[in-house]
């Protein structure tokens, strides 16, 4: 038996095949094999030795298989150089779990709407390959491998190995996104709280987080060279992430993950204390080389993982529900939301490459922004009825026993993290005027104690950090 390619032919007792290419240079080669029980076995298997030799040139037939294909696509990709490493760990994830297993051995002429329709369906059903290996993916997994495969078959086309997409027009699941249950502005507050009142030597960071919605990635690699205590601004230009185990530092996750945000006073003035304690250790212990913010007591860069342990401990110390670290990024997002933030300015500020991510995981906190626009215009329209002359209509519209109030301006740069009631008192903020020694209408620099870039640590009253970080008190 032969084709235009290969011969199929019975040698002795036994089969063998043998076909020809030509390699990169263009020299014609032959290979074959033999030792055969039957025919259809060497037909078989010249198939498959056809379809990689093919794959492993870039040269691509309806007879390649698929997971050849891909494989050879993923090494090409992630040779360039062009994805992050922790997009192309999980671009091999894909491939390893859940392409090559499932439709590695279909050829490419035979990736069909329907085949590819019965793969996602089957990946829904019984993807699942970890301990277990029982039970299907969601819906997101199922749509994020659909987009590996896709730029795999795209990167083809583009480059001219491929004469089609054959995802192109196959319906993917449709995500199902939850609604985002996130803490409220009182258990945050109860978090910092006793995260502050403990001695928490991690209070600063928490406090961070909870003002800016930083990654948790983010927070590990900021540096003292990136904040601006005096103008109080964040530079988000790095983030430690975690690869096949190893910790390596990266650009921020999109090119709108490169900012520059503001923080408030009172963070401003933790943030201060934190560096002068960790200061006053490298002095008095040594051995201090880490230009991190966020950090372990004897100095040692602080990473994604331990940051996560950290958070969890606290979180059980202090009695409120379990929740991941990146929830406390979801709870900056939600309040700014509901306090009247506008969505840009909030989306810019976390870093989401564009708006319509932040509307799509965080709309269900747009109504009580939008209440909240309406209480303010509300306000406005009330305080203006006092300024003229028309005393009957003032009494008339203004509501017995009731009075307007000013909404706290907060994450935009000045103010602490709102409750759900009117008037708090400073038992329940963790920053309060009283405690943190701020006059809110002195110079910042004044507030923090700063003498040219010294920072004064007696103008920085939070004691537990003090007994924390000098010698006396070092745990």
């Amino acid at each position: 038996m032969s084709n235009s390619r290969g011969t199929v032919e019975k040698r002795n007792e036994t089969w063998s095949y043998r076909f020809s290419y030509r390699d990169s240079g263009g020299v014609r080669r032959d290979r074959r094999k033999q030792g055969f029980a039957t025919k259809l076995e060497a037909q078989q298997a010249m198939t498959i030795a056809m379809a990689k030799t093919d794959a492993g040139r870039g040269h691509i037939t309806d007879r390649t298989l698929t997971g050849d294909y891909v494989e050879a696509w993923l090494h090409r990709w992630v040779r360039s150089g062009k994805p992050k490493n922790t997009t192309a760990q999980t671009a091999a994830t894909h491939v390893r779990c859940y392409i090559v297993p499932f439709i590695g051995d279909v050829p490419f002429g035979k990736l069909t709407a329907t085949t590819l329709s019965d793969w996602l369906d089957k990946l829904a059903t019984e993807g699942r390959t970890g301990k277990n290996g029982q039970g299907g993916l969601s819906s997101k997994t199922v749509r994020n491998v659909a987009g590996t495969l896709h730029k795999a078959f795209a990167d083809g086309v583009r480059r001219n190995e491929l004469s089609r997409n054959p995802l192109e027009g196959v319906d993917l699941p449709k995500a199902e996104r939850g609604e985002l249950v996130t803490w409220d502005a009182r258990q945050v507050n109860q978090f910092l709280e006793y995260s502050r009142s403990h001695g928490d030597y991690c209070y600063p960071i928490w406090r961070l987080l909870f003002s800016t919605g930083l990654r948790r990635g983010e927070l590990c690699g900021l540096r003292w060279n990136d904040i601006d205590l005096i103008s109080g601004t964040v530079n988000v230009v790095q983030a430690i992430v975690e690869v096949n185990g190893r910790t390596e530092i990266s650009t921020p996750k999109t090119k709108a993950g490169r900012r520059t945000i503001r923080i408030d006073t009172d963070t401003c003035v933790v943030l201060a204390h934190l560096k002068n304690c960790q200061e006053s250790a490298a002095e008095h212990l040594g051995g201090w080389t880490s230009d991190r913010v966020a950090t372990h007591l004897d100095g040692r860069p602080m990473y994604p993982r331990s940051l996560l342990r950290t958070f969890q401990n606290t979180t059980k110390a202090s009695g409120l529900p379990k929740t991941r670290l990146h929830d406390g990024r979801h709870a900056y997002v939600g309040l700014a939301l509901s306090a009247g933030t506008p969505i840009h300015v909030v989306s810019g500020r976390v870093g989401h490459a564009k708006v319509s991510t932040t509307y799509d995981v965080y709309s269900h906190f747009l109504p009580t922004a939008d209440s909240h626009a309406a209480d303010t215009i509300g306000q406005v329209l009330h305080s203006s009825s006092h300024d003229g002359e028309w005393t009957p209509m003032d009494t008339m519209w203004t509501p017995t026993g009731q009075s307007g109030h000013q909404m706290d301006t907060i994450f935009g740069g000045i103010g602490h993290i709102p409750t759900n009631h009117d008037e708090q008192s400073s038992d329940s903020n963790p920053m309060s005027d009283d405690e943190s020694g701020i006059t809110r209408n002195a110079p910042l620099e004044a507030t923090l104690g700063i003498e040219g870039t010294k920072v004064r640590t007696n103008a920085l009253r939070s004691k537990p950090f003090t007994s924390l970080w000098t010698p006396s008190g070092h745990q």
